[in-house]
Formats: C-alpha cells, structure tokens, sequence
C-alpha cells in the first residue's frame, strides 16, 4: 500500500514538472532530463513509471479529466459532467493547446480514442440498466 502511494506521489510530480515546463516551451521540445531535474528525482525513476513524455502527457490528463469524468452518472448528471469538462479545458487551455500543437488534432483525437469508447460503453450500460435493452441497442447505432 506505501509503494502505491509513494507511486502516485511519484507520478504527480512528474506531470506538474511537465505542466510547468509546457508553460514556457512546447511540448516537442521538453526532454526526460527537464522534467526529472524539475522535480528532483533520477532518469531511471522516469522510465520505471512512463515509457516516455508522450506517455506521461497522456497518464496525467487520464487522471485530471477522464477519470474524473468517468465518476460521473451520465445519465443523471451530464449537465455536472459538461460543466467539469469545460472548466477542465478552461482552467488547462494552454497545456491542452500545448498538446495539440505537439501531436495534432488527429493525434490527440487517436490519444483518447479508447477512454472516449469506454466512456461511450459507460453510457450504454447505463442506458440499458434505466431503459432496457433495445434503447441501448439505438444508442450503440448511433455511436457507430
């Protein structure tokens, strides 16, 4: 249990060293070294939890925004859920931009792909436990 915290610890402050140093470069031109001299800790320690930047990128908006979006009854609270993604993007738009400059519309778009479907899947659950399955089965032609 002490490792998975020290884990998380770990991993949060790499992706605030990486939102620190997208602040003032872009994001292709930020290097493993920055972010583990930002944050005080080795090379090695990178690679035990990221494959790389990308990787770090991606891990650390699962957590700030898909996760969290995923908490979320979409069938209840979607007004709650929108309201979080556009404060999200709000408060974020300069690393979300960032990003989007690095890898691109389409490469962000192919970043998110599956936690998007399961989000989607998440829905249709949903969908089928409140209204039954043919209703579900409308909602999955319509993703498709």
């Amino acid at each position: 249990m002490k490792h998975d915290v020290t884990t998380l610890r770990t991993k949060k402050a790499l992706a605030e060293s990486l939102k620190n140093l997208m602040q003032s470069k872009p994001f292709s031109k930020i290097t493993v070294s920055e972010i583990t001299r930002d944050c005080g800790v080795n090379r090695k320690t990178f690679y035990c939890h990221f494959e790389d930047v990308y990787d770090l990128l991606k891990w650390m908006l699962e957590q700030e925004a898909i996760e969290v979006f995923k908490q979320f009854d979409l069938l209840v609270d979607y007004r709650d859920a929108i309201a979080f993604v556009m404060d999200y993007v709000d408060k974020n738009k300069h690393i979300l931009n960032c990003a989007v400059d690095s890898v691109g519309r389409t490469g962000l778009k192919r970043f998110f792909y599956q936690d998007f479907i399961g989000i989607a899947h998440m829905m249709v659950d949903g969908i089928e436990r409140e209204y039954g399955t043919h209703t579900s089965d409308e909602f999955r032609q319509f993703l498709c």
